[in-house]
């Protein structure tokens, strides 16, 4: 079976199963790297843990790499309009009708000033 050949609801189905995996794999192997940033003489005692857990972390990236080649090239710049709305919509919604009081105001006393 090729993965390449499904639909593309399924091959979107599991880039995200992949993506949520690289999440959940990636912070817990990241822990007991972290610990032995902060204890590196711990290495010593348990050399295959931190190093089994760095090969763990670099996998989940493996994972979302292998999900993003499955979204494709259309879904990736779909999800990237989308995101952009949001992010437009949002703006103008929290912040663009501060800055355009804002822009009134000064344009306001740029008149007064002339005057």
């Amino acid at each position: 079976m090729n993965i390449l050949n499904l639909k593309k609801s399924d091959r979107l189905t599991i880039a995200i199963i992949l993506i949520v995996l690289n999440f959940a794999i990636g912070i817990v192997s990241k822990i007991p790297l972290l610990e032995l940033i902060a204890n590196p003489s711990s290495f010593n005692e348990m050399p295959w843990f931190y190093i089994s857990a760095g090969l763990t972390y670099i996998f989940s990236w493996v994972l979302a790499f292998a999900g993003i080649f499955l979204i494709g090239k259309e879904a990736w710049e779909a999800m990237q309009r989308r995101m952009k709305k949001r992010v437009q919509k949002s703006y103008n919604k929290h912040i663009g009708k501060h800055v355009k009081k804002h822009m009134k105001n000064i344009s306001h006393s740029f008149d007064r000033d002339r005057k």
